[in-house]
């Protein structure tokens, strides 16, 4: 009997303990996650990011203050590269079409049969073409010689780049002295056009390798053209005496430029030493 009553008593407590619910339990409270998280992170022995209002007080503020810096770098670059270039101004040396270019072409390669130059204007639009035309024939003819390399076809184009830019400030500080007002542009657009009289005996001397004769006819009259057009074009826009004495010195200029730039181009070498030390 005793038997029987132990084993009897131990099957109701199991049976109690399966059909008993939650609540019949005492609950521990473990409080909020959030609080939990907190816990966990001081346990670790730091700060919160939940919890700590001074870091992303911190992070805004450190957004803002570069968000104004680089509004006010990029605003002070804007003005200052409108005080060197007018964009509106630049625009309109830009602003070209098909028959202007051909009509501009032919009056650059035989300007002695223009003549209405009061008419004439200046563009970047051919200068700027011709200018990135005569940096690949170079290439092309380095190429055709073996001794072609990405390294000297950048230095041909710094330097060629260089030499403008010293024409450029030669001419400004010649119609300084002379006290010639000539829009700069004008200068670039007058000191560019030379690279299609260049680009032309280039490929003379390329195509007609054994005359060279006809390399050397080429050659002179295309000097001869970009200097009457110069001359011509210049002293139209201000008919005073230094004006003409300005337009004289800048037409010889852009001749010997030419003669000197093509005059390597039958050895198969870059102009002479001035784009390549070899």
């Amino acid at each position: 009997r005793l038997c029987i009553l132990v084993t009897t008593t131990r099957t109701r407590k199991m049976a109690d303990f399966y059909t008993a619910s939650p609540g019949d339990y005492p609950s521990q409270d473990y409080g909020p996650p959030m609080q939990q998280a907190g816990q966990g992170q001081q346990m670790m022995g730091g700060p919160s990011p939940i919890n700590d209002p001074f870091s992303s007080f911190g992070n805004g503020m450190m957004g803002m203050a570069a968000q104004q810096f680089g509004g006010e770098q990029l605003n002070r670059f804007s003005r200052g590269v409108e005080n060197v270039v007018n964009v509106g101004e630049l625009k309109y040396y830009f602003k070209v079409d098909t028959s202007y270019v051909a009509s501009k072409l032919r009056t650059l390669l035989f300007p002695f049969l223009e003549k209405h130059w009061h008419d004439a204007r200046n563009d970047l639009y051919i200068g700027v073409m011709a200018f990135v035309t005569y940096i690949l024939v170079i290439g092309y003819q380095l190429g055709l010689s073996g001794t072609f390399s990405p390294e000297l076809l950048a230095l041909t184009t710094s330097r060629t780049f260089a030499w403008l830019v010293f024409e450029l400030v030669c001419c400004k500080v010649a119609a300084y002295l002379l006290g010639v007002d000539i829009p700069k542009y004008d200068m670039l657009a007058s000191s560019s056009y030379k690279y299609v009289g260049i680009i032309i005996a280039l490929l003379v001397a390329q195509f007609l390798p054994g005359l060279s004769l006809a390399f050397w006819a080429t050659t002179v009259y295309v000097a001869a053209a970009q200097a009457f057009y110069t001359l011509k074009a210049i002293s139209a826009q201000s008919g005073t005496g230094t004006a003409r004495l300005y337009a004289l010195g800048v037409a010889g200029s852009q001749a010997l430029f030419i003669v000197w730039f093509a005059s390597a181009a039958p050895s198969g070498t870059a102009p002479l030493s001035v784009v390549s030390d070899e």
